[in-house]
């Protein structure tokens, strides 16, 4: 990377072109407009050999930004005008600097690409230097990282200047900014790794699944300087991954808890370290299996887990004393004992003060009115959960978890908020940021929704579509009873047995070409596989004496016997719903150890 931008920052070859440029416009005063545009033009194109961030992304990259921009200057432009109203003694300022000023680096860049006015631009990069300088002068970062961003600062305002006419003031300008950027080989390894941390950032705002890529520029960062930000970065990535597929119900890999130990050990009272650090030891305890036995994560062993919830009450009271207004402390800690440990360990009412407490600071955060959005969920009272998952939206357009827990709540009473889900479908399926996977889940919502209205060849038609966008688009399938359960969906409608009979009915009246065949049978192998851990879930509920179970008393109603040929009726039930002991994973017992690290 550092060889990549030393090859795009010779000084001297914009300085040249310059001179050129300014030596004719002085000596020739019949020099014509076409020309001057083109000879600014050519200046322009050097400018953006090495500013222009798209210039950092691959083909496909480069086409998700040209599709994506317009919604990722919409978000941006409500994450500046929070970060600007925030006040700089502000704990996310103070622990964040770097992240946030890359936010508004992204935001200004997105201003010079949109050709906004130039004195809008320079209103933008007034209040940016502003910012970087003020948290330079409260010691949130150092000089050497200032001059990082100033390096992007007169590249980005270069930028600008080429694009309005060309006139001996504009050059004058421009020289005086050339003359400041300094090749960027010149420079410390801090003020290079905020250059670097500025695209790896970029990158993420856009491309939400770039892990992969992003991982890889973070690795260049930490060659050149070690911050607790870029540390956290690395964590989150890998937790991102985890919780964005179907593993974000295993606890945390190796690889998450790697970069989180690191980072502790290396500044182990940074509150958002220590928090993340909370977090992972949380998740990495709430399997059942794990609870009485002894607990080694990373360097910290622990007997049982009594010492677990000791560590974890210490430790998040005394971040939440370092760092109160924080949201990501308030949340995170909000998520671990409300959702994330036991239900034994929990603590709900300490979860909603910390939530309320991130919302009294920053309102318009999307990620505090997810969680308080899951906490009214959680307690089943969907009118509170609906107002504030319709809030989160507003905020951060993109946040798809908000989506599907919107979906999932609207389609407990499909007759009232029929309106609402044909209203959200709409404006979210004409989103051009979703990728493959994210558009076959809505593709799925829409099938369900045109079940619930009894509309099966639309549902169908929907369905085969989410498979065909992504082919683990239908796995939810095999979540129905827990939407049931948890979101209050008509139980006689939504059955793996009632769905795959009607599908039944439908396709053994008319002919379909061999995909729309084949994905049918892929979708009934994924409802027959539902049906054996949905068994299996109700099986355990009633041992476990929650509700009174589906157990034992569900004979075999010959759904699916074959009427056109489908599944050849082996969904036939032998012995009734509760007779198998099957456990989630095939009787394949997780391992009890925690992923330890090298």
């Amino acid at each position: 990377m550092a060889e990549e931008i030393s090859k795009k920052t010779e000084k001297n070859e914009l300085e040249e072109l310059l001179e050129d440029f300014e030596a004719k416009l002085t000596t020739d005063d019949n020099l014509r407009e076409d020309k001057k545009s083109k000879l600014m033009e050519g200046l322009k194109n050097s400018l953006r050999t090495y500013c222009y961030f798209p210039n950092w992304l691959n083909d496909k990259e480069l086409e998700k930004y040209n599709q994506d921009k317009k919604t990722l200057f919409s978000v941006l432009i409500d994450k500046v005008t929070e970060i600007n109203s925030m006040a700089m003694d502000d704990s996310e300022i103070k622990n964040s600097p770097i992240e946030l000023i890359c936010k508004k680096i992204c935001h200004l860049f997105l201003c010079v690409d949109f050709g906004k006015p130039l004195d809008e631009i320079r209103d933008q990069l007034q209040k940016n230097k502003d910012f970087v300088q003020q948290c330079e002068h409260r010691e949130y970062i150092t000089k050497l990282y200032s001059e990082g961003f100033f390096y992007l600062f007169n590249g980005l305002e270069a930028l600008a200047l080429t694009q309005v006419p060309a006139n001996e003031t504009l050059l004058e300008e421009l020289e005086i900014l050339i003359s400041k950027m300094k090749g960027y080989t010149d420079m410390s390894q801090p003020s290079q790794s905020v250059v670097i941390a500025v695209k790896q950032n970029f990158i993420g705002q856009f491309d939400r699944e770039a892990y992969s890529t992003q991982l890889g520029i973070l690795e260049q960062v930490l060659t050149l300087d070690v911050n607790p930000e870029y540390l956290l970065w690395v964590y989150q990535i890998w937790r991102y991954k985890r919780k964005a597929n179907w593993e974000g119900r295993k606890p945390p890999g190796i690889e998450e808890i790697g970069a989180i130990v690191d980072a502790v050990k290396r500044f182990p009272d940074h509150p958002h370290v220590v928090m993340a650090f909370c977090n992972v030891i949380a998740e990495s305890v709430k399997d059942k299996d794990v609870l009485y036995l002894p607990i080694t994560i990373g360097t910290l062993s622990f007997h049982n887990i009594d010492d677990v919830i000791d560590f974890l009450h210490s430790e998040t009271r005394r971040v939440l004393s370092l760092d109160p207004m924080s949201v990501f402390t308030n949340i995170t800690t909000a998520e671990i004992y409300q959702s994330i440990l036991h239900k034994k360990f929990r603590n709900m009412s300490f979860a909603k003060m910390c939530i309320e407490r991130a919302l009294l600071f920053h309102p318009n955060s999307s990620k505090a009115n997810v969680r308080m959005g899951m906490f009214f969920l959680t307690n089943k009272e969907f009118g509170d959960a609906t107002k504030y998952f319709e809030y989160a939206l507003q905020s951060d357009p993109r946040n798809f978890p908000s989506f599907i827990e919107l979906m999932s709540i609207y389609l407990g009473n499909v007759r009232v908020n029929k309106q609402k889900i044909m209203d959200q479908l709409k404006i979210s399926s004409s989103a051009a940021y979703w990728n493959n996977e994210k558009i076959g889940r809505m593709d799925w919502f829409e099938g369900m929704f045109h079940y619930a209205c009894l509309d099966d060849q639309k549902a169908i038609d929907s369905w085969v579509r989410a498979y065909l966008n992504h082919r683990d688009s239908i796995k939810p399938f095999k979540r129905v009873a827990y939407h049931v359960h948890r979101y209050g969906w008509d139980a006689s409608m939504f059955t793996l047995k009632q769905i795959k009979f009607r599908i039944d009915c439908v396709v053994g009246t008319k002919p379909m070409d061999a995909r729309t065949e084949s994905v049918i049978q892929k979708i009934f192998n994924v409802l027959n596989e539902g049906l054996e851990e949905e068994r299996a879930y109700f099986s355990e509920r009633g041992r476990r004496g929650h509700g009174r179970g589906w157990s034992g008393s569900r004979g075999g109603d010959g759904f699916g016997r074959g009427g056109s040929g489908w599944d050849k009726g082996g969904f036939r039930g032998k012995g009734g719903w509760g007779d198998g002991q099957r456990s989630w994973d095939d009787g394949q017992k997780r391992s009890r150890e925690i992923p330890k690290t090298t």
